[in-house]
């Protein structure tokens, strides 16, 4: 398996209305942490700010090249937040 490189989240800047996420573009053991607009809630929506995340073992999978994701993508959904806003309408 490729080795993982970790980085800091404060290796990358971020600005306002920008957040921050760990996408996996299909190179086995690569994750970059980018700066991506912050997503405005529509109606039935809510932006959440993530507290935590883990990654689950299909996930690993996926970054070991083990298991085939569309990409580029966000791997981690057991999350937990803080609600920062509900849509309109």
């Amino acid at each position: 398996m490729p080795e993982t490189k970790l980085i800091s989240a404060q290796e990358v800047p971020v600005t306002s209305g920008q957040s921050l996420a760990a996408v996996f573009s299909g190179e086995p053991g690569s994750v970059q942490l980018q700066s991506i607009q912050t997503p405005v809630p529509q109606r039935g929506e809510l932006l959440v700010r993530v507290i935590g995340c883990t990654l689950c073992g299909s996930d690993l999978h996926s970054i070991e090249g083990r298991r085939s994701v569309p990409v580029p993508t966000v791997l981690g959904h057991e999350i937990v937040g803080r609600i920062e806003q509900i849509g309109g309408g």
